[in-house]
């Protein structure tokens, strides 16, 4: 149940990120006031392709745990997985690839993206047409199965939107890929435009307040367009690799909407005023048609 406001941390990609920088963003999360309630991560944790490098991958993913594991234990994390993580790696040293958790009465929602994109286009309610995503996949799966794996979580998915519909204060969407559309349908950093489609009005009807994504080395925040008769405009929002430009995301959750602010290390205040109820990094507008202990967990396996 929803009863103060508290602060989210968001990180981009950690890959290649060096040991000063990496011991630097810990310190500084963990003298933020007050204790975030949640760090997530939702960019690329490696710099190899664990299908075409898994040592490399188990290599890197190691370094990262030793510096993470340094982060205040009363601050739980979640992780993404992105374009280049197996599930089955993933699984092994991240835990669940997509599932849910209650965080201050915000359902926070987690989903495997490179996963989800091989979900079957529904063009009703009794057809259903596979559709696999040019973008590498393990050459060890059939296609079948994929889509299989890919459906399983997009019917998940639903559920968990449908439950937050009723069940949340807020629903926040932690996701590799972008999910605004694109005007170049082979861009693999954007999800396909069916799986857009299925979910948006979802999302829009459950009063989704963010979806935060890492897939992009730049940081933006973009209010997508309103959705049917929904008044609602879910910000899009982006952190860049930590590696890249050295910042992290602090997301405000308050009583009525989300705030986000985008900090480099250097600037990050020791102390928040979480009743502040505007974004101080600038927000873009919707793009116009020509453009294109407060927690609880629900596992994906339920």
């Amino acid at each position: 149940k929803y009863k103060d406001p508290f602060i989210i941390i968001h990180l981009g990609g950690i890959a290649d990120v060096s040991e000063e920088t990496f011991t630097a963003t810990v310190n500084a999360i963990n003298k933020l006031e007050p204790r975030p309630k949640l760090l997530a991560i939702s960019g690329e944790v490696s710099s190899n392709d664990c299908m075409g490098s898994a040592d490399g991958w188990k290599k890197d993913v190691r370094r990262q745990q030793e510096y993470l594991s340094r982060l205040d234990s009363r601050i739980p994390m979640i992780c993404c997985p992105s374009r280049y993580d197996e599930i089955e790696m993933f699984n092994q040293y991240f835990g669940q690839d997509y599932y849910s958790l209650f965080v201050g009465g915000v359902l926070v929602i987690v989903v495997n993206s490179s996963l989800l994109k091989h979900a079957s286009v529904k063009t009703s309610e009794d057809d259903e047409k596979k559709q696999i995503s040019e973008e590498k996949v393990d050459v060890n799966v059939n296609v079948d199965e994929i889509t299989s794996m890919a459906d399983q979580q997009a019917e998940w998915l639903e559920q968990q939107l449908l439950m937050g519909k009723f069940c949340a204060r807020h629903v926040i969407l932690f996701s590799y890929h972008s999910w605004k559309e694109s005007m170049d349908s082979s861009d693999e950093s954007y999800l396909p435009k069916h799986i857009i489609e299925r979910f948006m009005n979802k999302m829009a009807d459950a009063a989704t307040q963010m979806i935060v994504t890492g897939v992009f080395e730049n940081n933006h925040v973009t209010l997508m367009p309103p959705l049917g008769d929904h008044e609602i405009k879910i910000k899009h929002v982006n952190t860049g690799s930590l590696n890249h430009d050295k910042k992290l995301r602090i997301i405000r959750v308050q009583a009525f909407e989300m705030c986000t602010d985008i900090y480099s290390l250097e600037d990050i205040p020791k102390w928040l005023a979480l009743d502040e109820e505007s974004d101080q990094e600038q927000v873009q507008g919707p793009p116009s048609s020509s453009d294109d202990s407060d927690i609880s967990s629900d596992s994906s396996d339920e």
